[in-house]
């Protein structure tokens, strides 16, 4: 049995053929008692062009936003920044999917 060190996952909403973010969840995982919504995160992309600088403010407000401790599989601090590059990788590839038209 493998146990996750961290898990980042989204559902976003963009406006049509744009990438404007109309809805983000994003949820946490490994990084709080049980998984978690990083809601400041969420909040902070809504109606907002999904452009790099947004995509790095959040990730880091992702990262804020967990409470990991630090145990035998990894320690909390690099479990932050885990969720800062899971987050920025799974935005980037929402984007990319939008600029496509959705299509792949």
């Amino acid at each position: 049995m493998d146990i996750a060190v961290v898990g980042v996952g989204i559902r976003v909403t963009f406006r049509r053929e744009t990438t404007v973010c109309q809805d983000l969840r994003l949820v946490l995982g490994a990084v709080a008692p049980t998984p978690m919504r990083a809601r400041g995160s969420e909040r902070m992309a809504a109606g907002r062009e999904l452009d790099d600088v947004l995509i790095e403010e959040i990730s880091r407000m992702a990262s804020e936003e967990a409470r990991p401790i630090s145990d035998v599989r990894s320690t909390a601090g690099y479990r932050k920044s885990l969720v800062t590059a899971l987050t920025r990788r799974v935005l980037l590839a929402a984007r990319d999917w939008a600029e496509k038209g959705g299509r792949r």
